[in-house]
């Protein structure tokens, strides 16, 4: 197994949301394992941001238990493991799951909540690694949000 094969799908796809294909891809996005390939991270990552904005903004996805659920289903996801991880990576307690607003239309708690997901879906990079304790550096994450132009206050 080459060092490349041992990363996280997420990151060896350059999708740290581990997105299946869809919504705000560019056009001819391959597929591995039903997950989308990205060119870039960046490409990655501006996907997963422009998700987010789409199921908080559009979808009215506005708890952790709503999005989660809808994000990682059930089929192929501990939900209840899933939600509290990113609860604790946003500093909700677990009475705030099911009831609390994200307040996603705050860059930097989208921002903080993308990080948690990314975290979730790759679990922690071993400490070897350049960029420990993160997959993906903060200035990658807030370019790409930057870029999708959904954020005034980044």
């Amino acid at each position: 197994m080459t060092d490349e094969q041992k990363l996280p799908r997420g990151i060896r796809n350059n999708n740290p949301g581990n997105l299946r294909s869809g919504y705000a891809m560019p056009v001819g996005v391959p597929k591995e394992d039903g997950f989308a390939h990205f060119a870039t991270m960046d490409d990655g990552l501006y996907s997963l941001a422009m998700l987010v904005h789409h199921y908080y903004s559009i979808s009215g996805l506005k708890t952790v238990s709503a999005f989660i659920q809808r994000y990682a289903p059930s089929s192929e996801n501990d939900v209840m493991m899933y939600e509290k991880a990113v609860a604790a990576r946003i500093r909700f307690n677990s009475a705030d799951i099911g009831t609390k607003d994200l307040r996603l239309m705050d860059g930097w708690r989208a921002f903080d909540f993308i990080r948690a997901i990314i975290s979730v879906e790759n679990g922690n990079p071993p400490a070897s690694l350049p960029s420990f304790p993160e997959w993906i550096r903060p200035s990658e994450l807030l370019s790409a949000m930057i870029r999708t132009r959904q954020w005034g206050a980044l």
